[in-house]
């Protein structure tokens, strides 16, 4: 996966320049991408051009999923008619580690192929249908946090996550995120919404993620005490 140039950055940004406002740009987690280099070269530069307005950048420590839930916090509180400063001060406040993303991967090849795994690991993880479970920590950084055998133990592990985590889950965006793997989302969204009467909106991972984590994943983003148990 190759991350933005400082000239896409640049195509994105100065059309709202021009036209005399400042940007709020939540971006996923700089701990898993490279691009946020090419992101500050492109700001700098305009900002040189368009010394009168201000870009924002504000990291999310998140992808996929649970940048999603935050990004529509972000709309909720912007809804609110408040300034970008109060956005940025109320969503570091209230939002960026009260939500919470688990999820397991189907086939630890796509983690070896990424560098994720060694080649012997992720061999004998596939023989024993071992599936790692995968969340990212309040610094933004993905990792395994514990392990299970078999499809249904490893939605068992999430349930378990969201039963020790969760908080008002049904009053905050949750998404159900999966690679080609709609039957176990549906399954576990029937969980969620008979359990905590939460309407879970079920979404394929982006290419980013998938690319890593392959056929097969699903994970879940919620409203949490804390980011990890």
């Amino acid at each position: 996966t190759s991350g933005l140039s400082p000239s896409k950055y640049i195509s994105l940004f100065e059309p709202v320049l021009k036209e005399g406002k400042d940007i709020l740009y939540p971006h996923f987690s700089s701990k898993l991408s490279g691009t946020f280099s090419a992101m500050k070269i492109a700001i700098d530069t305009l900002k040189e051009k368009y010394p009168e307005r201000t870009i924002y950048a504000i990291d999310t420590k998140a992808i996929t999923g649970l940048a999603l839930c935050m990004l529509d916090d972000i709309a909720r509180i912007a809804d609110q008619g408040k300034s970008i400063p109060e956005i940025i001060a109320e969503f570091e406040a209230t939002v960026l580690n009260s939500y919470s993303l688990y999820a397991f991967a189907s086939d630890l090849q796509f983690f070896r192929r990424s560098g994720r795994l060694s080649g012997i690991s992720a061999f004998m993880g596939s023989m024993l249908s071992i599936r790692p479970l995968i969340s990212i920590d309040d610094e933004g950084r993905m990792g395994a946090v514990g392990k299970a055998v078999g499809r249904q133990g490893a939605i068992s592990k999430i349930q378990s996550a969201i039963d020790k985590l969760g908080v008002e889950i049904a009053k905050h965006p949750l998404y159900i995120v999966h690679s080609d793997n709609l039957p176990a989302a549906q399954e576990l969204a029937a969980y969620i919404e008979t359990k905590y009467g939460a309407e879970p909106r079920i979404i394929w991972i982006n290419p980013t993620a998938g690319v890593h984590c392959g056929p097969g994943c699903l994970g879940v983003a919620f409203h949490a005490l804390r980011r990890q148990m």
